[in-house]
């Protein structure tokens, strides 16, 4: 089938030089299937164009206050236009917030994304089937989602 052809041949790599090219499996598995490293590296990308910025001397005065009211702009314009470059600008803004308080946003959100990987697990063995879970309503997805926090809570 298609499907398997094509997640064969991302598991794929090219070695070596071009007279002598051929076929490696990737032996170190990929912890988010579908995501490129590119992809997951872009809060990396926004925090150094930030620093340099700052380093520049484009920098409001270093308090983590202006890059809430950043994110407070930009949420509210968000809502008015929902549009790729204005989620954009709410992202990179939470960047900005990350930089102000030395946190690393790769970093916070990996675990974050790990975080809902492990909560939406826990989601699904509640559900007990994928029919379940797709034909369950609001408020038993809410319910859900507060135990797999609070199991969550319970295992720190």
């Amino acid at each position: 089938s298609i499907p398997t052809k094509m997640a064969r041949w991302k598991r794929r790599r090219w070695k070596g030089t071009s007279n002598e090219r051929h076929y490696i499996t990737r032996t170190r598995p990929n912890r988010h299937p579908g995501i490129p490293e590119a992809a997951r590296r872009k809060g990396v990308i926004a925090a150094k164009i930030q620093k340099k910025a700052a380093s520049a001397g484009f920098d409001w005065d270093g308090v983590v206050e202006v890059a809430y009211a950043d994110v407070e702009a930009e949420l509210a314009e968000v809502r008015d236009d929902p549009s790729e470059h204005e989620v954009g600008d709410l992202l990179f803004a939470g960047v900005q917030v990350a930089r102000r308080l030395d946190v690393d946003p790769e970093a916070a959100l990996r675990s974050a994304a790990q975080r809902f990987a492990s909560r939406f697990r826990r989601v699904e063995v509640l559900a007990g089937s994928p029919e379940a879970l797709a034909a369950a309503d609001e408020n038993q997805l809410t319910a859900w989602w507060a135990v797999a926090k609070s199991a969550e809570s319970l295992a720190d």
